[in-house]
């Protein structure tokens, strides 16, 4: 099966000194991007940031002006203020500039059980309620408390128990696009391979966006119950994968019953996609 198409975002999330150092690269088969903000780690707000694009079809390379994330948080329900701190760019560099920093906001919500003194949390007993009210129904693992194993304060207790004083979270996460066999037929791969997870998805989709046949795995999780949505993933299938039906797939591939990550990657499948047809 020949290769069309290959998209890559890195995203790192470290201490620097008493604030918060977030770094997200992207590169795929036309561009490359590299953005740099400097947080405040009590709160997530733009103290800094630099971006730079050596590699762009369209022509605008070099140095981005991003001086209007400034004073903006990167978390939760930021969404609109980020979209609005990037209005100066022309619309696609604005679209592609928010999905990369909406990757940098998944992250830095990732590594703040690190900062558990720096964000207000006394306990870690506290930060485990708070997260569990704000992703509440958002997985299967947070809608099901009552059936996991563990929680995640227990999960990282037990698998980090050297991180936090410098490197607080990595996440990698590739998606390609190839010529599957047959006529007009594509596979679509996604994977996340980050400080906490481990996952995987194949979609085989036809010419005109069609989901004809799904599969996840997810070998590296929190708790054994993240591992059963697999069994809803495949709800995503005679569905289009497409940018225009993202809330769609998202809601079918998570939900109470699915996994948030699986729903990323369906997300740069369907961006990586629209690349090619």
């Amino acid at each position: 099966m020949a290769l069309v198409y290959q998209r890559f975002t890195h995203v790192s999330v470290n201490r620097a000194e008493d604030d918060v150092l977030l770094n997200i690269n992207f590169m795929d088969s036309q561009r490359e991007d590299n953005l740099s903000l400097l947080l405040d780690s009590s709160d997530f707000t733009v103290k800094e940031a630099r971006g730079e694009t050596p590699r762009n079809p369209g022509g605008i390379m070099g140095s981005r002006d991003l001086q209007g994330l400034l004073g903006k948080r990167i978390y939760l329900k930021s969404t609109r203020g980020l979209r609005e701190a990037l209005m100066g760019m022309p619309r696609e560099e604005r679209e592609h500039c928010f999905q990369l920093l909406i990757a940098g906001v998944a992250s830095v919500v990732q590594a703040e059980v690190f900062l558990l003194p720096e964000r207000g949390f006394s306990t870690p007993e506290e930060f485990e309620t708070f997260f569990q009210k704000a992703y509440e129904n958002g997985c299967i693992y947070y809608a099901n408390p009552d059936r996991a194993q563990r929680d995640f304060m227990a999960y990282v207790e037990a698998n980090h128990k050297g991180r936090g004083k410098n490197s607080l979270f990595s996440r990698q996460t590739l998606s390609t696009v190839r010529r599957a066999p047959g006529e007009d037929r594509y596979l679509v791969r996604g994977n996340i391979c980050d400080s906490f997870h481990e996952i995987a998805i194949k979609l085989l989709v036809d010419y005109d966006k069609t989901i004809l046949a799904s599969r996840a795995s997810l070998p590296r999780v929190p708790d054994l119950i993240c591992s059963e949505s697999i069994n809803h993933f495949q709800k995503i299938n005679g569905k289009k994968l497409s940018s225009q039906n993202i809330r769609e797939l998202v809601g079918l591939a998570g939900g109470s019953w699915g996994c948030a990550h699986l729903g990323d990657l369906v997300v740069e499948g369907a961006r990586s996609l629209e690349r090619v047809l």
